[in-house]
């Protein structure tokens, strides 16, 4: 997606456990987020931990207008079975 500075940007997302134990779909899930800008490094002021019920989550990001223009990706990983997920957005000048 694309998003303009100064602002949010939702994220949603699903964890699959087809391959798992159907039971752990239905306890409460923890998914570790990060993002990363288009330098590759993390900032870390995004990081978040989003407690959710279910396969599904979503939460907003909000972009600053100091964010730069760009290409940023985030980071998703499931903190007990170590899945992991990654999507791009693209930040775009408030003009």
């Amino acid at each position: 997606g694309k998003v303009k500075q100064g602002n949010d940007i939702v994220v949603d997302g699903r964890m699959s456990f087809e391959q798992e134990n159907p039971d752990t779909a239905e306890s409460g899930q923890v998914v570790d987020i990060r993002v990363y800008g288009p330098g590759g490094g993390e900032l870390e002021w995004f990081r978040k931990n989003i407690v959710f019920d279910g396969t599904d989550f979503k939460f907003m990001l909000p972009i600053s207008y100091s964010e730069i223009p760009g290409i940023y990706s985030v980071a998703a990983e499931h903190t007990l079975t170590g899945l992991k997920a990654r999507a791009t957005f693209t930040v775009e000048a408030a003009k």
